[in-house]
């Protein structure tokens, strides 16, 4: 490899966070948050397991499987890197972490990666978004109450 380890993670990340991509992925997360109606009992539940689920939130996170794989796939593409590459630089990002306990962006954007696959932090991500939206619309009907609530207020969580 003859760039610096990790620089190509660096790279993919930055084509990945551009406004564009992230607009992309956020109206996707709103779009199928749209499915997911968790009763009280799913909401107050740990995790996105646990509880019956539909299978319309399989298909809504297969698409956002695809999208990400889409997505990677472009990046990859337009930088010109191969993901055999990619996937070498990601697993030396993840044992830089490993061997210095060190959490960076990298290994971040990696781990995010990775964790696109998993049904149960999909579901997760649902609920959260469900709260979150349920909390916005409670604050703005009260805008009082939720107006020094503590939250970071117009940052993207996808």
């Amino acid at each position: 490899m003859d760039e610096s380890p990790g620089s190509l993670v660096s790279r993919i990340q930055s084509r990945l966070n551009c406004e564009e991509t992230q607009r992309e992925l956020q109206t996707y997360c709103e779009a199928a948050a749209a499915l997911f109606d968790f009763t009280p009992e799913q909401l107050a539940a740990e995790g996105g397991d646990g509880y019956e689920q539909r299978h319309e939130w399989h298909a809504a996170h297969q698409g956002f499987v695809d999208l990400i794989e889409r997505l990677l796939s472009e990046a990859l593409q337009a930088e010109g890197v191969d993901r055999e590459n990619f996937v070498d630089d990601c697993q030396v990002a993840l044992r830089a972490w490993e061997q210095r306990l060190e959490f960076g962006f990298e290994q971040m954007f990696v781990s995010l990666l990775l964790d696109s696959g998993d049904y149960c932090k999909f579901v997760s991500l649902m609920k959260m978004h469900r709260i979150r939206s349920g909390a916005e619309t409670s604050s703005s009907s009260h805008p009082a109450d939720g107006a020094n609530d503590g939250r970071c207020h117009g940052q993207g969580g996808y």
